[in-house]
């Protein structure tokens, strides 16, 4: 599920300081910074493994925190439901002007315009699906768990053909095998893994199944590689074909801007992401 800034307050922080909230009265951009780096420092250790197993507490010394509903549809559809209809991206963007871009990284391995069939999973509402329609990608799916967000993103794409949205569960997908030549996801098993392991172990053997021979999945996180080892699940007695990891970093893979965009919440200069490219066999 793409998580927005909406779903973060209260997670076990303190309310902003006098300097945060300057900073996001400057603008949607800034609140979303200031907000998100709250919660995933709440959320995740500095490696990106999650704050609620038992291995995270030993890293970080401390107990395991309360743990957040994020597998629970009612969450979602309440926070939907209640939050700002308004687009939003966790870490970066195909290739709007972002602090982080991930289109030159993964295009090589995308297929045709014309044909070729892309699933997106936790879909949110980001603008990943206008972003690939606009590029010339004339077939995307996206599915997210949430009916509530599902319904607003289908009105909202309404008068745009080649754009599907449906309400599904990542972890027990209904499309047939081998219906897709790529599956994008940024966010999705992060938020997951704040939760059951086997959840992401899941959802990865589901995408290995709905993928195409020779099809990528693309999977955007701020976790070490150490720490995902859950996308080699693929769960079929096969092994992705290829495995790559593309360090990430909003200083080089920024999309250049002309609009006044905020900087980088105080620092987070360093931040740093993986992008995780799985290739099946052909």
């Amino acid at each position: 599920v793409t998580l927005g800034v909406v779903f973060w307050f209260g997670i076990g922080k303190e309310p902003l300081s006098a300097g945060e909230k300057d900073h996001v009265a400057a603008g949607d951009s800034g609140e979303v910074d200031v907000r998100f780096e709250m919660a995933r420092a709440n959320l995740f250790n500095p490696n990106g493994g999650s704050r609620f197993t038992q291995d995270a507490a030993n890293y970080d010394n401390e107990p395991p925190r309360s743990k957040v509903s994020f597998a629970d549809v009612a969450y979602w559809d309440k926070r939907y439901g209640t939050g700002e209809a308004r687009d939003y991206d966790w870490y970066g963007t195909w290739d709007s002007p972002s602090q982080l871009t991930i289109k030159p990284h993964v295009l090589p391995f995308m297929p045709p315009k014309g044909s070729g069939r892309i699933l997106q999973i936790g879909c949110g509402n980001s603008r990943l699906a206008a972003e690939l329609s606009d590029d010339g990608y004339q077939h995307i799916v996206n599915i997210d768990i949430s009916q509530v967000v599902i319904d607003q993103m289908s009105h909202k794409f309404s008068g745009r053909s080649g754009v599907e949205f449906l309400q599904m569960d990542a972890t027990a997908m209904s499309f047939q095998s081998g219906s897709f030549d790529a599956v994008l996801e940024k966010g999705t098993l992060d938020a997951m893994y704040t939760g059951s392991r086997e959840s992401i172990r899941k959802v990865v053997a589901e995408v290995f199944r709905v993928l195409r021979p020779g099809g990528v999945f693309a999977s955007l996180s701020f976790g070490i590689p150490e720490t995902r080892t859950e996308l080699n699940a693929t769960g079929l007695g096969s092994e992705w074909s290829e495995f790559r990891s593309v360090e990430l970093d909003h200083a080089s893979d920024a999309a250049p801007s002309t609009s006044n965009r905020l900087p980088d919440f105080e620092g987070e200069e360093g931040r740093v992401y993986y992008l995780y490219l799985m290739t099946k066999p052909s």
